[in-house]
């Protein structure tokens, strides 16, 4: 599995985990492949990107960054920033599971409100997604991969319910998405190729529930920002990503959230379609 290959989308991805769980958290996991025999064509530019993309999965196995993410709903003329770190490693032993976290510490109300501290974490240790809001003593823990199944299938592009927006297979993003590139304009990340990323199947027909996404890729091939637009025009999702190290110092409490107190709220949310993996 590359580094990080779930690109999903970010508006579903992350927003997923900012709404704070999936839309089902305990519904199998959607099967969203576009069958083909070969990757449709894409322009020599956006091809180059993505074989950057792609290649930044072999070259990094492991990353810490800074990350901002702003959901702007339209409909309710309503905007929310959070900031924080996220972590991602791939399988450290042959067989185990990628990994992520994302720990967000503050959130911005509006585009004039304070940013106030609020910590809320997210963490996949391969077969389980568990959330944790300290301000609402709140952790709850839901199952994404069913028993028998590769645990990594959970971070595959159109597979799972949540995100790591780096890196991913040339041939998965061309069969999912219409590809295409442009030169850069004012306002862009310095020195970042743009891809913007069109589904090639509707909902309805199994497609994702984006219309569009846009990427920055910078020079190692890890994108430096994200635009998404749901398939509705509700909501636009960015996402930012700053100081990116490709060689954190990554353990197995970096990925670990205790059991909370006995005072705060705690639930285990299996998948009902089979039976429960021992949290």
């Amino acid at each position: 599995m590359t580094f990080a290959s779930a690109l999903q989308t970010l508006a579903i991805a992350l927003g997923a985990l900012l709404g704070l769980q999936p839309a089902d958290p305990a519904a199998p996991l959607a099967d969203m492949t576009v069958t083909a025999t070969t990757a449709p064509a894409a322009s020599a530019e956006a091809l180059a990107a993505l074989d950057r993309l792609e290649q930044a999965g072999r070259q990094y196995p492991a990353l810490a960054s800074q990350v901002e993410y702003t959901v702007e709903d339209l409909a309710f003329a309503d905007r929310e920033t959070r900031t924080g770190k996220v972590f991602y490693q791939q399988a450290p032993q042959p067989a185990g599971p990628d990994r992520f976290r994302i720990s967000f510490d503050t959130v911005q109300a509006g585009l004039q409100g304070p940013r106030v501290r609020e910590e809320v974490d997210y963490v996949f240790d391969g077969y389980w997604l568990t959330s944790r809001k300290p301000r609402i003593k709140q952790m709850v823990r839901y199952q994404v991969a069913r028993p028998g199944e590769p645990a990594t299938d959970a971070l595959k592009l159109g597979k799972g319910p949540f995100p790591v927006p780096f890196g991913q297979q040339k041939d998965e993003v061309l069969r999912q998405f219409t590809v295409t590139t442009r030169p850069a304009r004012p306002g862009d990340p310095a020195n970042a190729d743009y891809l913007r990323l069109v589904p090639r199947q509707r909902p309805e027909e199994g497609g994702l529930a984006v219309k569009e996404l846009e990427m920055w890729i910078d020079v190692r091939g890890l994108p430096v920002r994200i635009r998404s637009v749901d398939d509705q025009n509700a909501k636009i999702t960015v996402v930012r990503f700053a100081e990116i190290d490709t060689a954190p110092r990554l353990t197995d409490e970096t990925f670990a959230l205790p059991r909370p107190p006995s005072d705060w709220e705690f639930r285990i949310e299996p998948l009902r379609d089979g039976a429960q993996i021992a949290p």
